[in-house]
């Protein structure tokens, strides 16, 4: 009795975008990633000055969990309160 091999199966493979494409959209998202976590940054620290996250360690515990730098945080807190 002859065995016979299965292959596996085929997947299909995408064409890699030419360079000057692939630049272009790493520029995009890049940007995009950045005005984003600016953005949360900003949010982040308007509802730190308003109460909502603690105060001292226990603030530090929720941002770290939350998964934000609490430095960067108190940087834009401070960076807000100089503003006003």
């Amino acid at each position: 009795m002859a065995t016979t091999k299965k292959s596996p199966p085929t997947k299909a493979i995408a064409k890699p975008k030419p360079k000057s494409e692939e630049k272009d959209s790493k520029k995009e998202s890049e940007k995009g990633v950045q005005e984003v976590e600016t953005q949360d940054l900003e949010e982040v620290a308007r509802e730190v000055m308003s109460g909502k996250w603690n105060s001292g360690r226990e603030r530090d515990i929720l941002l770290t969990e939350a998964g934000y730098d609490p430095r960067a945080i108190q940087s834009e807190v401070a960076k807000l309160r100089s503003q006003t």
